[in-house]
């Protein structure tokens, strides 16, 4: 039997008004992209204005989203 791929686009932004500093190593950026298997983790997001695009392919028929702590200021937004 075929095993049907997806192709999925993440969008990740990290949003706070009024700043323009991009994410640096300072953030400790850690992204794992493999298929079936997609997970982002960074840290220290005082004034980061900055986006980031991945590809990702999932063999499945969904995808689950965990997200382990919260945002207390500004926002973010996960597109898939």
């Amino acid at each position: 039997m075929k095993s049907h791929r997806r192709g999925l686009t993440m969008l990740l932004l990290a949003l706070v008004a009024g700043c323009a500093n991009e994410v640096g190593p300072a953030n400790e950026r850690v992204v794992v992209n493999f298929p079936d298997r997609f997970s982002y983790s960074i840290n220290n997001l005082d004034e980061i204005s900055d986006s980031e695009r991945f590809e990702w392919e999932n063999t499945g028929t969904r995808a689950e989203i965990e997200i382990l702590q919260g945002i207390s200021q500004g926002g973010a937004l996960l597109s898939v």
